[in-house]
């Protein structure tokens, strides 16, 4: 799913499989399952789990998405707005801490 040929969002947050190197063990397992969530919500206890242990916050964001998509389960508005918000932050997040790293 995360690849360099995949969506751009996905490659720019992902920098195990977009051929950067990553920061920490748990980056790729991170990215996987975050961005695995984002199509599938299942159980997210071991995916806050990865976000401790990997130190990205901002793959939080992902947590409440879900939640909302559990709750509103008949209402594909609700739910795509809250997995586009879980999206923008991740995406946005992990740029700025990639420029603030200098590449």
């Amino acid at each position: 799913m995360c690849s360099p040929s995949g969506p751009p969002w996905c490659s720019a947050s992902c920098p195990v499989t977009s051929g950067r190197r990553a920061t920490t063990a748990y980056d790729g397992s991170l990215c996987s399952s975050g961005c695995s969530f984002l199509i599938y919500a299942w159980y997210a206890l071991p995916f806050v789990v990865l976000v401790l242990m990997a130190g990205r916050w901002e793959w939080l964001a992902v947590w409440p998405a879900m939640y909302v998509a559990f709750v509103f389960d008949r209402e594909t508005y609700a739910q795509t707005a809250a997995y586009g918000l879980a999206l923008v932050v991740v995406g946005v997040v992990s740029w700025r801490r990639r420029v603030g790293r200098g590449g």
